[in-house]
């Protein structure tokens, strides 16, 4: 669409903005809850007095003694959670960037199928960012089972964004 023509985008065009838009805000969320979680891990070192290096320790003078054992505080659980998110968007970037590729190098011959397409996609796409916002939340909070729950929820969100890739390939 061109600025001096106000009719709406093809319908191809739009779905193409609908899927790309999505992707890029679900990369910066993510992004940028990544980097919350980092800022997190070094204020709970700081506040606990837990630092990963000897020279850290030292830098801050905090005695040997009055070190809180790492395995139950609020570091190692802001640690834990950027661990898993690591491991987890790595893996969701790379579907998300697979199925936006597939997209963009099958176009479809039916307007509302890639309508369908980046919509769908979409909406997985949050809901597995939407999903790992909460995840960090409740794991924080120590809320079992829905760590857990949100954990699976999340990464279904990914297998199916997966696997409708895959069959998009073939359609």
């Amino acid at each position: 669409m061109n600025a001096h023509n106000s009719t709406l985008p093809e319908p191809n065009e739009l779905s193409q903005r609908i899927l790309f838009t999505s992707f890029f805000i679900n990369t910066a969320l993510l992004f940028l809850k990544l980097t919350f979680s980092t800022f997190c891990t070094g204020f709970f070192r700081n506040k606990e007095g837990l630092f990963a290096t000897e020279e850290d320790s030292k830098a801050k003078k905090v005695e040997k003694d009055s070190l809180v054992d790492y395995n139950t505080s609020k570091t190692a659980r802001v640690k834990r959670i950027h661990a898993n998110e690591l491991e987890n968007i790595l893996s969701f970037l790379l579907v998300a960037t697979g199925f936006a590729v597939v997209f963009q190098a099958f176009p479809r011959r039916i307007p509302i199928a890639a309508l369908i397409h980046s919509i769908g996609g979409s909406v997985l796409m949050f809901l597995f960012t939407l999903f790992r916002y909460i995840y960090a939340l409740v794991y924080f909070l120590e809320l079992q089972p829905w760590r857990s729950l949100t954990f699976s929820f999340g990464n279904l969100s990914t297998l199916i964004l997966l696997i409708w890739g895959i069959v998009a390939c073939f359609i």
